[in-house]
């Protein structure tokens, strides 16, 4: 769905999707669906059962969008039969009772940074919840827009602040340098909204552009971002390094990406011959 829908002959202006609860009601709304369904898929009634919502109610449909956007859900399926099931993440944090697991901390980091708003967000100003509320607003509002990105009215930008700001709270933040990476599961549910009569939409990608974080920001376990950047208008690279990197290891990278790009090429070739062979002649 575009940024700018129409109503009654005017366009109406519409923020980019974010999550509408902090990560900490969010893991308490998938603890109520744990208790319902365990890991299992469950269809919204089920959701509407364990929140206390009506099934086609708005409330029901934000709080599901937002505990996809964490990563904590994913779904399956549309309609009458669309099914809902916690995530691995989601589990690791519900059933870890240990409050010192380390295991459990990476995953809520994870959660938190899930929503692809709180990474632009992290990589724009650092993790660090006491960045000024202005400066933030100013970003979403206004610089945005600068950057060719969509931007935010007054209220959602008020929304998103303080959602990420108690989120990262929730998280533990407190160093900007510390910023979690987040795998394939969480940037696709976070790619994901949902309409308030409960219907699955794909946001549009935006443009890609040069991702702003910073080489040498510290991930997890002594992970850093040795280079990041643009393939194509639709594709980004982040390379991410541990230990000592020197002249003969990049070499070695240089290597095996020559070798991945001639099996890729091989694999191209075997594709174009099988569909060549299967047109009618």
């Amino acid at each position: 769905m575009s940024d700018e829908e129409v109503q009654n002959g005017k366009p109406r202006f519409r923020s980019p999707p974010y999550p509408s609860i902090d990560l900490a009601k969010a893991i308490e709304r998938a603890k109520q669906v744990y208790a319902k369904a365990m890991h299992h898929p469950a269809g919204v009634g089920v959701l509407a059962e364990a929140w206390g919502y009506k099934e086609k109610s708005s409330g029901l449909w934000a709080t599901a969008a937002a505990l996809l956007h964490y990563g904590l859900a994913r779904d399956e399926g549309s309609g009458p039969k669309r099914k809902f099931s916690l995530s691995d993440i989601a589990i690791r944090i519900i059933r870890d009772a240990d409050p010192e697991s380390e295991k459990r901390k990476e995953a809520i980091r994870r959660a938190a940074m899930a929503p692809a708003i709180h990474t632009e967000i992290c990589n724009q100003f650092g993790s660090d919840p006491a960045v000024s509320d202005i400066v933030l607003k100013n970003y979403l509002t206004l610089d945005r827009a600068d950057e060719g990105k969509a931007a935010f009215s007054d209220q959602s930008a008020d929304d998103v602040i303080r959602v990420y700001k108690d989120t990262m709270s929730y998280a533990g933040f407190a160093d900007s340098a510390i910023l979690p990476l987040v795998d394939e599961e969480i940037d696709e549910a976070a790619d994901v909204s949902l309409s308030d009569a409960g219907q699955k939409q794909t946001r549009e990608p935006e443009r890609p552009k040069t991702p702003p974080v910073a080489k040498g920001v510290i991930l997890m376990d002594g992970e850093r971002i040795l280079q990041d950047g643009i393939l194509s208008r639709d594709a980004t690279y982040r390379i991410i390094v541990s230990g000592k990197i020197g002249a003969r290891e990049i070499e070695r990278l240089i290597a095996k990406l020559e070798l991945d790009k001639e099996i890729l090429a091989e694999e191209d070739d075997v594709i174009t011959s099988t569909n060549a062979s299967q047109q009618p002649s």
